[in-house]
């Protein structure tokens, strides 16, 4: 599909008459779809840099810190790569640990921070029109989704965490 978008692009820049694609529904349609793949591809890469990555050297030892109760894990003294390091031990045995309902459960927990994840850039773009069509200042709606960002953020941390408990049953098991 993106070959399809490329091939648009190069036709454009090399100024062939495009009338004949824009008559043709059925290049329109694939061009779309090809197009919408890429822009989906490219907010969740995105969305996976802005969470994912940010969390990792932030949030996450933090909450991992304080939300994990003392009992399962003591994390206090390690330092942000050991407590990261520790995280992926954990869901990796989570993830293997033999018992279905366990491995179900750290899976099904992983997926809600996906969920998450893919919810930034649509919600971004919605905050935009939506507040561009109530004539906010570009100022204001920056703020706005730096806030936005910094509660999924925040909830993005609290999965983290919710999975690191699930993973650590499986630790438990094995």
């Amino acid at each position: 599909m993106p070959g399809v978008v490329l091939l648009t692009a190069v036709l454009a820049v090399w100024k062939v008459d495009l009338r004949a694609i824009t008559d043709n529904d059925v290049l329109l349609g694939t061009i779309f779809v090809a197009s919408s793949y890429m822009v989906g591809a490219m907010g969740n890469i995105l969305a996976y840099l802005l969470l994912n990555y940010v969390s990792q050297n932030t949030i996450r030892p933090l909450m991992l810190r304080f939300f994990t109760p003392r009992g399962l894990e003591s994390l206090e003294s390690l330092t942000k790569e050991s407590i990261n390091r520790r995280y992926s031990e954990v869901i990796d045995v989570g993830l293997s640990c033999g018992n279905a309902r366990i491995e179900g459960e750290v899976e099904k927990r992983r997926q809600t921070g996906r969920i998450l994840r893919s919810t930034l850039s649509p919600a971004w773009l919605a905050l935009i029109v939506i507040l561009r069509n109530e004539c906010w200042p570009a100022w204001e709606i920056l703020l706005v989704c730096i806030g936005y960002y910094v509660a999924l953020l925040l909830l993005y941390g609290f999965a983290e965490v919710i999975v690191f408990k699930e993973g650590l049953r499986g630790e438990r098991v094995r």
